[in-house]
């Protein structure tokens, strides 16, 4: 059984990860947002995310940290009645709910999901935002999708651009590489070290080919391409997934 709180702008059929999870109790961002003081919102994502865009006050507990469950369960005794509302990307990423879980097989109580994610929520509430450094965040600071898609290549475009002018950056972690893809080419580059190696390659006029596992995490890097003035840049629509769907 699905648990809601608040009525929320979008139907739950438009949420395709909480028929996977129908045990995990749901706040729309509506509800959220009226009462924030009121809950403890964690952010899941990596650090560099985070660090990227949160939402204000929101404190960094990546999921892919392996004391996760150990500082869930040390802001619970910190704060024992005060619920805890886990959030990510957006409506197809799933670390928001598989925190909830986490937590709760671990002990940890009165745990809820606001499965918008931090795309829906900047989008209604950019005073309740830090981009960067930024807060509230001014909606001209927002890449539009428009300009996120102008540097998109399919897969096949994206693997037809590898000349000697370029170089193809990895920027998944190490947890995440257990699948590889264009090992030959491909320099490995956690996000956290993107930028320097951007601007140092970017410099030698190389055209930058950016790939990460489904083709999120890439959304945050371009703000920080961008702030370095860096234009010459293209990532692959999907990540590694979207590479092999399409059989390459």
């Amino acid at each position: 059984m699905l648990f809601f709180i608040g009525v929320g702008s979008c139907n739950a059929t438009e949420y395709p990860l909480r028929e996977k999870f129908p045990n995990v109790k749901v706040i729309e961002p509506e509800a959220l947002f009226a009462k924030l003081d009121e809950y403890m919102v964690v952010d899941v994502r990596s650090k560099y995310e985070f660090d990227t865009i949160r939402i204000v006050g929101a404190k960094n507990a990546p999921l892919s940290n392996s004391f996760f469950s150990s500082m869930i369960k040390s802001r619970r005794i910190n704060n024992p009645k005060t619920p805890i509302v886990f959030y990510c990307n957006g409506i197809t990423c799933a670390k928001s709910y598989q925190a909830a879980v986490i937590a709760r097989d671990k002990g940890v109580d009165n745990v809820l999901v606001m499965d918008a994610g931090i795309f829906n929520w900047v989008k209604l509430y950019p005073e309740e935002t830090a981009l960067m450094d930024e807060q509230p965040v001014r909606p001209e600071s927002m890449i539009s999708d428009k300009k996120f898609k102008a540097h998109i290549l399919s897969p096949s475009e994206f693997v037809e651009r590898i000349p000697e002018d370029s170089v193809v950056i990895d920027v998944r972690e190490d947890f995440q590489r257990e699948t590889k893809i264009l090992k030959n080419v491909t320099e490995n580059v956690p996000l956290g070290k993107t930028q320097a190696f951007a601007e140092k390659e970017a410099a030698k006029g190389k055209t930058l080919l950016i790939y990460d596992a489904v083709g999120k995490q890439v959304r945050w890097l371009q703000y920080h391409l961008e702030k370095a003035g860096i234009n010459n840049y293209y990532f692959m629509e999907g990540g590694v997934e979207g590479y092999l769907n399409a059989g390459l």
